[in-house]
């Protein structure tokens, strides 16, 4: 069995909102609740953290009181790796050490429980798991954003998505590493901390499209059309 950290901590900046994404409404209930609901039905997963602002986990609290798997609500930090290092520590005051933890961004509404079984079952079988789909579109590299520095093939390109899986001592001692470096800089995922701090590479796993991350006005709009067209 696997067990659930969830962020919800983000902000509205991008989505230009006075309130938080994760809490903006999708399809009758808020974002981060389809994630959640999701997560708590799923039969790969044991139980969940979630961690959010202090401001808000009064409403997380009520929002989720009807979920059994739901063991902690905890405050987040001023990053992410602040954030997730605070769900880490709190599952690991539940469980036992080489649990497998699935690190998921609650700004993804529309995982999907195929999503989470695969990834557990790839850090059950080769340790940790990046959720990850072949780019469908060309990509370039450019470091001034004015001209293009590299174009790498295509078919060696994917991008990026969570749930991320690990052992969950392998990434309590990641992020406890990352905290004694002394060029500490921002990673916007843990497989990229992983990497740095441990030197292991973490195995692919199949992600989808519509796994999409809500970050604009125009990602909420497609994951509600998704979840309209799905039914």
């Amino acid at each position: 069995m696997a067990y659930g950290v969830i962020l919800a901590g983000g902000s509205g900046t991008r989505m230009g909102t006075a309130t938080p994404k994760q809490f903006l409404p999708l399809c009758g209930k808020p974002v981060i609740m389809h994630s959640v609901e999701t997560f708590c039905s799923s039969e790969e997963i044991e139980g969940v953290v979630l961690v959010c602002r202090k401001d808000h986990m009064d409403e997380l609290r009520t929002l989720t009181a009807h979920l059994d798997k739901v063991m902690a609500i905890v405050p987040g930090g001023d990053t992410r790796q602040e954030s997730v290092y605070a769900g880490l520590c709190a599952l690991k005051a539940k469980v036992p050490p080489k649990s497998i933890v699935l690190i998921h961004d609650g700004a993804r509404p529309l995982v999907t429980h195929a999503i989470i079984a695969d990834c557990a079952k790839t850090v059950a079988e080769h340790g940790s798991a990046n959720t990850v789909c072949p780019c469908q579109d060309t990509m370039l590299i450019s470091d001034d954003g004015e001209y293009p520095k590299e174009q790498p093939p295509r078919n060696e390109c994917y991008t990026v998505q969570t749930p991320q899986g690990f052992v969950l001592q392998d990434i309590i001692m990641a992020h406890i590493l990352f905290m004694g470096r002394p060029e500490r800089f921002h990673f916007t995922d843990d497989c990229g901390l992983y990497l740095v701090t441990r030197g292991k590479k973490s195995h692919l796993c199949k992600g989808d499209k519509r796994n999409l991350k809500i970050t604009t006005p125009i990602d909420l709009a497609m994951a509600e059309a998704i979840l309209t067209a799905e039914g």
